[in-house]
């Protein structure tokens, strides 16, 4: 009988030990998303990338521990029936005595505090960084559900979607003895190094932003954020590969021929 107890002993303190670890890593994941939270709005490419690596690790881990915590949960009553159905009565109340189950809300406050600071930073003007953080919105979104993210995209979705469709290029004006560079297929002026790579930079953020969409309507899970401005996104998508072949088409006629 004595060995029993003892047993289940050992067993409710090393359920208790493991509450406190959880906690712990709660605890210090959500300080560090504190912290990290106002750099996502720093125009340094380095701090908004350390950030951005900070903002999604944090988020991770907080959903582990949300997710622990619900199979500790299970644990703990299985437990408590065994205490109960023995009598050990003192034990049970050990276990009642360290819950709380209020600190294990964490994952959707903290997302509901980072999200202005993403919408932010995709304005950033450095293209690794947006990048970087349209990913990490892809990633957390799915991490987090979509329904939490439904109204925030129709919101402020429009800050990711005009991505889409606004280009920072100047346009060259054209010497007939200048040498054409090599061209993207729906440009018509001449452009010098420095603008084509700022144009493929550019690119790639628009590529990053149909790879979110992508990622977010593959996943069961992050589908429903984008349900009310799914009609605008088609209607983007179309008009982008509509432009891209009246650019292509036009590009390719060249009216001193006819």
């Amino acid at each position: 009988m004595q060995f029993r107890n003892y047993q289940w002993e050992v067993i409710s303190l090393k359920l208790n030990d493991s509450r406190r670890y959880r906690r712990t890593v709660g605890s210090i994941a959500g300080s560090c998303i504190t912290a990290a939270i106002p750099l996502l709005a720093s125009f340094k490419q380095d701090i908004c990338l350390a950030s951005l690596d900070i903002i999604e690790s944090g988020l991770l881990a907080i959903a582990k521990v949300e997710a622990a915590y619900k199979h500790e949960r299970g644990i703990k009553e299985a437990i408590e029936e065994a205490l109960e159905s023995l009598s050990l009565y003192q034990l049970k109340d050990t276990l009642e005595a360290t819950e709380e189950e209020a600190d294990e809300n964490r994952l959707l406050p903290a997302m509901n505090k980072i999200w202005p600071f993403l919408v932010t930073c995709s304005q950033n003007r450095n293209p690794v960084a947006v990048r970087r953080c349209l990913n990490v919105i892809s990633n957390v979104v799915q991490i987090c559900g979509g329904d939490f993210f439904t109204r925030r995209f129709h919101t402020d979705g429009t800050h990711f979607w005009k991505l889409l469709t606004t280009s920072p290029f100047r346009k060259m004006s054209n010497f007939k003895d200048e040498k054409t560079p090599l061209q993207l297929p729906y440009r018509n002026s001449s452009v010098t190094s420095e603008d084509s790579l700022a144009e493929t930079s550019y690119l790639k953020v628009q590529i990053a932003v149909l790879n979110m969409v992508a990622d977010l309507c593959s996943n069961n899970r992050s589908a429903t954020a984008l349900e009310l401005v799914l009609k605008k996104l088609c209607g983007l998508a179309v008009g982008i590969n509509v432009v891209r072949f009246s650019h292509r088409v036009l590009g390719s006629y060249d009216p001193t021929s006819s």
